[in-house]
């Protein structure tokens, strides 16, 4: 049990993107990328919205998923919206749709404009989140990579 928690930090810290990441996309990765880029940059949260895809599903639809409740590349939860879960994964236009006004909702609302506390609502809402700040991490990581390497 000792050694557990001595492996913890590093099991997670041990998530990872880097450019060889970002050169080793699948074309659908990088359709899924593209489209949640225009989606976004729309508000100017193209680049957020990619890394969003990217850190949730790798920015691919996994279509074996038990739950029914959160679905499509950027994991929308259906109890949030009036959709259901098939149409969101498969439309990765309407998945950019509903993560930008998620996100939006956060940003505008209880995160005061906080990019960083609107990411940590979008992945656990109003409850806290142990998990909030490896997943801004993440995101960040994700978000660098494609500021530097993505041709937008």
């Amino acid at each position: 049990m000792k050694y557990l928690f001595l492996l913890l930090p590093i099991l997670l810290n041990s998530w990872s993107f880097t450019e060889q990441d970002y050169q080793n996309l699948t074309p659908e990765q990088r359709y899924n990328i593209d489209i949640s880029y225009l989606v976004g940059q729309e508000k100017d949260l193209g680049l957020t919205l990619a890394s969003i895809a990217l850190v949730e599903t790798r920015a691919t639809v996994a279509n074996d998923s038990n739950s029914n409740a959160v679905c499509g590349v950027h994991q929308i939860h259906t109890d949030h919206v009036d959709i259901p879960c098939y149409a969101i994964e498969s439309n990765v236009y309407l998945s950019a749709m509903l993560a930008r006004d998620n996100f939006l909702f956060w940003y505008n609302g209880p995160a005061n404009k906080s990019w960083r506390k609107a990411l940590i609502m979008y992945n656990g809402g109003y409850h806290f989140n142990p998990h909030g700040n490896e997943y801004v991490r993440r995101i960040t990581m994700v978000f660098k990579v494609l500021k530097e390497h993505y041709d937008y």
